[in-house]
């Protein structure tokens, strides 16, 4: 009775390594469509398993940063000004705070090139330790980040325990998970990977924009509290990305409504945030790119607050961010 206990432990463990996961978790441990923590973290082992001469494109950031900043598009400005060989590794995902960015940082590999486009916003640094704590990034991300841990522990959060065992790691996202990943194994038929949002086609109703507009007006009445907490982590992270690669950070100052600007009072806020943010990066010498200067984006291009819903609008936006970060890659002329 022990031993078959301790088999029927043991095998899982055995199986589901880091490897098995990046290799085959697509096919089995999504939830659904928009399960975007599972496809972020099946990306982030790939890039963690990344070698070669191929340099690298890094996306980190929230659902703003997502919507926008579109694979496909980005690829294809490259490649028209003499970068095809660039892999983007997209791994953005919803309600991702500065921490959680940190954490997909750290899976780019010692020795990689190329760029790594950083999405922010004045959302993301009102996060302070009270938002952190509540994250629990360890259900829902497929891997273990040392720098997330440490910087958790620099807010008084105890990071969970290490066991040395893939499995046991990340035990808390395979629990979370664990309904869906029988499903998807009994049926075998995961939901398929989509880097963008499935089954939003319609703005948000004024009931909604009301509701949603004063909860993010709330929010970001913590941004002078917390910026500091989100500075000084991100100043920790450029540092160890330039220590152990050749991957240049770049900040991307996420889309967001002028009409939430107008009518919740924040105009003034995210301006100043602008302001800070450019100043971060000329101190650190890294570039600084603001999308809501680069691309006119009326509200009617929009589906709430920050999401945009023209699809030209979006083709222009990655196209931007690439046109300004292109000569940074290294050459990878064909």
């Amino acid at each position: 009775m022990l031993l078959t206990a301790f088999l029927l432990l043991a095998l899982p463990a055995v199986v589901v390594t880091q490897d098995f996961m990046r290799d085959h978790g697509i096919a089995f441990a999504p939830e659904e469509r928009n399960d975007f923590d599972t496809f972020a973290s099946i990306r982030a082992l790939e890039l963690r398993a990344h070698r070669g001469p191929a340099p690298v494109v890094v996306i980190t950031g929230a659902s703003t940063t997502r919507d926008v900043l579109v694979s496909d598009y980005l690829a294809a400005e490259y490649a028209a000004r003499d970068h095809g060989g660039a892999e983007v590794f997209k791994l953005t995902t919803s309600r991702q705070n500065l921490w959680d960015s940190i954490a997909m940082l750290d899976n780019v590999p010692a020795g990689a090139r190329g760029i790594a486009l950083i999405g922010i916003s004045a959302g993301l640094f009102s996060a302070g330790p009270e938002r952190v704590a509540e994250n629990n990034a360890q259900a829902r991300y497929a891997f273990r980040s040392a720098a997330y841990d440490e910087e958790i522990a620099r807010l008084g959060i105890a990071p969970e325990p290490r066991y040395g065992i893939y499995l046991l790691d990340n035990l808390e996202f395979f629990l979370a998970r664990s309904g869906p990943i029988a499903r998807n194994l009994l049926h075998g038929n995961a939901p398929p990977y989509s880097e963008r949002i499935v089954g939003r086609d319609a703005r948000v109703a004024p009931e909604q924009w009301d509701s949603i507009g004063h909860m993010l007006a709330e929010r970001f009445a913590a941004y002078d509290r917390n910026v500091g907490y989100g500075e000084q982590a991100l100043d920790r992270a450029l540092g160890r990305l330039r220590a152990t690669t050749a991957v240049e950070p770049v900040l991307v100052e996420a889309p967001v409504n002028p009409r939430f600007l107008d009518e919740f009072g924040q105009r003034t806020l995210f301006a100043r945030h602008a302001r800070r943010m450019r100043a971060f990066a000329a101190a650190r010498g890294i570039r600084f790119v603001d999308l809501n200067e680069q691309v006119d984006m009326p509200p009617a291009d929009f589906f709430d607050w920050a999401h945009v819903a023209n699809e030209a609008t979006v083709e222009r936006c990655s196209r931007a961010v690439a046109a300004a970060t292109a000569d940074l890659l290294p050459e990878t002329r064909r």
